[in-house]
């Protein structure tokens, strides 16, 4: 594609156009928009890891968690009184353990994506995510009094996993700065 006004070339660099070193560089072949960021490859592995191994760990040592993270009395209390009550939250464990493993195979999968877009658009959505998980925290798990001790350290882990999604966020929007803002800020 070459710039032209009619079919005559807007301008060329061996008529000393003001512009010809503009336009010679917008016609030239361009740079392809989409561009991976690899630090949005680094934090979907890194969660994706987190993801896979807490799931893994929820699905068969459940009690064993509930034990180091809450103590033994609280892990006693949130297992149950009665077989029924322990069966069913096994279950519910269980299952919560594989939901958090199907979201770090996803977040694996989510990392080879190279569309600079969908990165930005998918480390959003975590981003809120993981705001939306710290503030039902704040107004649930903090009312419940077995749970209430460590509800202001989850809170804070879960702004933290969100701001770690932060860089990839902007990321794209640099390297698209950085590839095509010479052209025009010259």
């Amino acid at each position: 594609m070459e710039w032209t006004v009619g079919s005559e070339p807007l301008c060329r660099a061996s008529m000393g156009c003001r512009y010809s070193g503009i336009i010679a560089e917008l016609n030239r072949k361009p740079r392809p928009l989409y561009m991976e960021s690899s630090g949005f490859f680094l934090i979907c592995i890194l969660h994706s890891v987190v993801a896979l191994s807490c799931g893994t760990v929820m699905m068969f040592y459940s009690n064993e968690v509930f034990a180091l993270s809450h103590g033994s009395e609280t892990a006693s209390k949130l297992l149950g009184s009665t077989p029924h009550d322990q069966l069913l939250i096994r279950t519910s464990d269980s299952f919560s353990g594989l939901l958090l493993f199907a979201i770090g195979f996803l977040l694996f999968m989510v990392a080879f994506v190279k569309d600079s877009h969908f990165q930005s658009f998918f480390a959003k959505g975590c981003v809120l995510l993981h705001v939306a998980m710290a503030i039902w925290r704040i107004y649930f798990e903090r009312k419940l009094e077995d749970l209430s001790p460590d509800w202001l350290r989850l809170v804070v882990g879960d702004i933290t996993l969100g701001l770690s999604w932060i860089p990839s966020t902007y990321c794209h929007v640099l390297k698209i700065l950085s590839t095509y803002g010479y052209v025009f800020f010259r």
